[in-house]
Protein backbone atom coordinates (compact mmCIF):
# COMPACT_ATOMS: atom_id res chain seq x y z
CA UNK A 1 0.00 0.00 0.00
CA UNK A 2 1.29 3.45 -0.86
CA UNK A 3 2.14 6.07 1.72
CA UNK A 4 3.21 9.18 -0.08
CA UNK A 5 -0.36 10.36 -0.71
CA UNK A 6 -2.05 8.90 2.36
CA UNK A 7 -4.28 11.38 4.13
CA UNK A 8 -2.89 10.44 7.54
CA UNK A 9 0.62 11.42 6.35
CA UNK A 10 -0.44 14.88 5.23
CA UNK A 11 1.13 17.84 6.95
CA UNK A 12 -0.16 21.38 6.81
CA UNK A 13 2.91 23.25 7.91
CA UNK A 14 5.41 23.80 5.09
CA UNK A 15 8.85 23.33 6.57
CA UNK A 16 11.88 21.12 6.11
CA UNK A 17 11.54 19.75 9.64
CA UNK A 18 7.88 18.88 9.12
CA UNK A 19 8.68 17.25 5.78
CA UNK A 20 11.42 15.10 7.37
CA UNK A 21 9.09 14.14 10.23
CA UNK A 22 6.38 13.17 7.75
CA UNK A 23 8.81 11.00 5.79
CA UNK A 24 9.90 9.16 8.93
CA UNK A 25 6.30 8.73 10.10
CA UNK A 26 5.21 7.32 6.77
CA UNK A 27 8.24 5.04 6.57
CA UNK A 28 7.53 3.46 9.97
CA UNK A 29 3.98 2.55 9.01
CA UNK A 30 4.87 -0.44 6.85
CA UNK A 31 6.48 -1.76 3.71
CA UNK A 32 7.95 0.56 1.15
CA UNK A 33 6.16 0.49 -2.19
CA UNK A 34 9.27 1.82 -3.95
CA UNK A 35 11.76 -0.91 -3.03
CA UNK A 36 12.34 -1.89 -6.67
CA UNK A 37 12.66 1.75 -7.73
CA UNK A 38 15.21 2.23 -4.92
CA UNK A 39 17.24 -0.67 -6.34
CA UNK A 40 17.16 0.85 -9.85
CA UNK A 41 18.28 4.23 -8.49
CA UNK A 42 21.04 2.61 -6.40
CA UNK A 43 22.34 0.73 -9.43
CA UNK A 44 22.22 3.93 -11.49
CA UNK A 45 24.19 5.85 -8.86
CA UNK A 46 26.85 3.13 -8.60
CA UNK A 47 27.24 2.69 -12.37
CA UNK A 48 27.41 6.43 -12.97
CA UNK A 49 30.11 6.99 -10.37
CA UNK A 50 32.18 3.93 -11.27
CA UNK A 51 31.95 3.83 -15.05
CA UNK A 52 31.05 7.30 -16.29
CA UNK A 53 31.52 10.15 -13.84
CA UNK A 54 34.62 8.86 -12.05
CA UNK A 55 36.70 8.04 -15.14
CA UNK A 56 35.73 11.29 -16.89
CA UNK A 57 36.82 13.34 -13.91
CA UNK A 58 39.80 11.33 -12.67
CA UNK A 59 41.41 9.35 -15.50
CA UNK A 60 44.43 11.01 -17.10
CA UNK A 61 44.24 11.61 -20.84
CA UNK A 62 46.91 8.94 -21.40
CA UNK A 63 44.80 6.27 -19.68
CA UNK A 64 41.81 7.15 -21.85
CA UNK A 65 43.98 6.98 -24.97
CA UNK A 66 45.35 3.57 -23.95
CA UNK A 67 41.77 2.32 -23.58
CA UNK A 68 41.17 3.37 -27.18
CA UNK A 69 39.18 6.56 -26.69
CA UNK A 70 40.97 8.76 -29.17
CA UNK A 71 38.50 11.64 -29.54
CA UNK A 72 39.34 13.26 -26.21
CA UNK A 73 40.50 16.66 -27.41
CA UNK A 74 40.16 19.07 -25.77
CA UNK A 75 39.95 17.19 -22.47
CA UNK A 76 37.96 20.01 -20.83
CA UNK A 77 34.76 18.77 -22.53
CA UNK A 78 35.19 15.32 -21.01
CA UNK A 79 35.80 16.86 -17.57
CA UNK A 80 32.72 19.07 -17.93
CA UNK A 81 30.63 16.05 -18.89
CA UNK A 82 31.96 14.27 -15.80
CA UNK A 83 30.78 17.17 -13.62
CA UNK A 84 27.37 17.07 -15.31
CA UNK A 85 27.14 13.35 -14.50
CA UNK A 86 28.13 14.14 -10.92
CA UNK A 87 25.26 16.66 -10.73
CA UNK A 88 22.88 13.92 -11.93
CA UNK A 89 24.23 11.62 -9.20
CA UNK A 90 23.36 14.27 -6.59
CA UNK A 91 19.81 14.37 -7.95
CA UNK A 92 19.58 10.57 -8.00
CA UNK A 93 20.72 10.49 -4.34
CA UNK A 94 17.87 12.81 -3.34
CA UNK A 95 15.45 10.70 -5.39
CA UNK A 96 16.76 7.54 -3.71
CA UNK A 97 16.26 9.10 -0.29
CA UNK A 98 12.64 9.91 -1.12
CA UNK A 99 12.02 6.45 -2.58
CA UNK A 100 13.47 4.81 0.54
CA UNK A 101 11.00 6.79 2.64
CA UNK A 102 8.10 5.83 0.39
CA UNK A 103 7.84 9.16 -1.43
CA UNK A 104 7.54 9.00 -5.23
CA UNK A 105 10.55 10.86 -6.77
CA UNK A 106 8.70 11.92 -9.93
CA UNK A 107 11.19 14.51 -11.19
CA UNK A 108 14.19 12.19 -10.75
CA UNK A 109 12.38 9.35 -12.52
CA UNK A 110 11.60 11.60 -15.49
CA UNK A 111 15.11 13.08 -15.58
CA UNK A 112 16.55 9.57 -15.48
CA UNK A 113 14.37 8.37 -18.34
CA UNK A 114 15.33 11.31 -20.54
CA UNK A 115 19.03 11.18 -19.61
CA UNK A 116 19.58 7.43 -19.82
CA UNK A 117 17.17 6.79 -22.68
CA UNK A 118 18.61 9.65 -24.70
CA UNK A 119 22.18 8.51 -24.12
CA UNK A 120 21.30 4.92 -25.09
CA UNK A 121 19.67 6.13 -28.31
CA UNK A 122 22.63 8.33 -29.23
CA UNK A 123 25.16 5.54 -28.61
CA UNK A 124 22.98 3.10 -30.57
CA UNK A 125 22.65 5.52 -33.47
CA UNK A 126 26.40 6.11 -33.70
CA UNK A 127 27.12 2.40 -33.36
CA UNK A 128 24.66 1.46 -36.14
CA UNK A 129 26.19 4.01 -38.50
CA UNK A 130 29.76 2.84 -37.86
CA UNK A 131 31.15 5.69 -35.80
CA UNK A 132 32.98 3.26 -33.50
CA UNK A 133 34.40 1.02 -36.27
CA UNK A 134 37.87 2.60 -36.08
CA UNK A 135 37.97 2.53 -32.27
CA UNK A 136 39.92 -0.05 -30.30
CA UNK A 137 37.95 -3.19 -29.41
CA UNK A 138 37.93 -2.31 -25.69
CA UNK A 139 36.49 1.17 -26.23
CA UNK A 140 33.90 -0.14 -28.73
CA UNK A 141 32.78 -2.73 -26.19
CA UNK A 142 32.68 -0.13 -23.41
CA UNK A 143 30.29 1.94 -25.52
CA UNK A 144 28.09 -1.06 -26.34
CA UNK A 145 27.97 -2.25 -22.72
CA UNK A 146 27.17 1.34 -21.67
CA UNK A 147 24.29 1.38 -24.15
CA UNK A 148 22.88 -1.86 -22.75
CA UNK A 149 23.22 -0.64 -19.15
CA UNK A 150 21.62 2.70 -20.00
CA UNK A 151 18.75 0.94 -21.73
CA UNK A 152 18.27 -1.36 -18.73
CA UNK A 153 18.18 1.60 -16.35
CA UNK A 154 15.70 3.39 -18.61
CA UNK A 155 13.42 0.35 -18.72
CA UNK A 156 13.71 -0.04 -14.93
CA UNK A 157 12.75 3.60 -14.39
CA UNK A 158 9.87 3.29 -16.86
CA UNK A 159 8.51 0.15 -15.23
CA UNK A 160 9.20 0.71 -11.53
CA UNK A 161 8.89 4.49 -11.70
CA UNK A 162 6.21 5.38 -14.24
CA UNK A 163 4.17 2.20 -14.81
CA UNK A 164 4.03 1.17 -11.15
CA UNK A 165 3.09 4.70 -10.09
CA UNK A 166 0.37 4.90 -12.75
CA UNK A 167 -0.97 1.47 -11.75
CA UNK A 168 -1.13 2.47 -8.06
CA UNK A 169 -2.89 5.75 -8.76
CA UNK A 170 -5.61 4.27 -10.97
Amino acid sequence: MGYFLRRDCFIEKESLFAHEAMLKLCWKRGDNMYDELSIVLSVKIALTVLFWCGPMLLFPRLTMSKMGFSDMEPIIYIRLLGVAYLALVVGYCFGLKDALYGVYPKVIVLVGIVSNGGAAMIIGYYDIFGYFKDWEKLSRNVMRVSMVLLLGITLGLCYYGVWTQWRMSS
